[in-house]
């Protein structure tokens, strides 16, 4: 319990170490004449020096397995401050390098690959009541973009409706079952490759899952 020191004045309410523990990412509250605007993402040292400032319209983050990167979603607005979607982002732990690796402004979860080298990533049909939609995969530099899955169940568990294999040699998946009008009556588990070949149903209905840990 000694050594206690204050890191920021400026800590909103939740934050995160990174894997290999020289950072810290944590949110800050934004504001603009009085108003508050929403939440940014800082990475600083962790003895708090050396903040840098990610995005100030932040939706989600999180490190990679390795804690070389960090990956975020930044909120995507029109000019009345309306949010269409996000945006996935990546940059350095350092802060550096920060690129944006989809302009997809549907995004519904995503997932970073066990080696840290590629981000599995939902998104949901534009304009449409039904909670489904793609499975796509983007390596780290923003480069590879292709679709995996043409229908997964995105909502009901957001991002842990599918996962990686702790291997990373496959990805499961929940895919939606629904009857002629269109209302959902069950919900299958499939298993496909991480390339998305290969795909393959495992169970007719589930309500939640978990991958057994190992290297399967």
């Amino acid at each position: 319990g000694s050594g206690r020191r204050q890191l920021t004045d400026d800590f909103a309410y939740n934050w995160s170490w990174s894997p290999g523990g020289g950072e810290i990412a944590y949110q800050s509250r934004v504001w603009e004449f009085g108003k508050w605007l929403g939440y940014g993402l800082l990475v600083a040292d962790v003895d708090g020096s050396g903040a840098r400032r990610l995005t100030d319209d932040l939706q989600d983050w999180w490190w990679s397995p390795d804690g070389e990167r960090i990956a975020y979603e930044v909120k995507v607005r029109d000019s009345r401050r309306t949010v269409l979607g996000n945006e996935l982002w990546v940059a350095s732990a350092d802060g550096s390098g920060a690129h944006r690796l989809t302009d997809d402004v549907a995004i519904e979860g995503w997932r970073w690959s066990p080696d840290g080298e590629w981000i599995v990533y939902g998104v949901k049909e534009r304009d449409s009541s039904v909670m489904d939609g793609e499975l796509w995969m983007v390596g780290v530099d923003g480069s590879g973009a292709h679709k995996l899955i043409d229908v997964v169940a995105l909502i009901e568990w957001r991002s842990s409706s599918w996962d990686w294999s702790p291997g990373g040699e496959n990805l499961a998946y929940g895919v939606t079952v629904r009857d002629s009008r269109g209302n959902e009556t069950a919900t299958e588990l499939w298993v496909a490759g991480a390339d998305g070949s290969g795909a393959r149903k495992i169970a007719d209905n589930i309500d939640n899952w978990r991958w057994q840990p190992g290297e399967g």
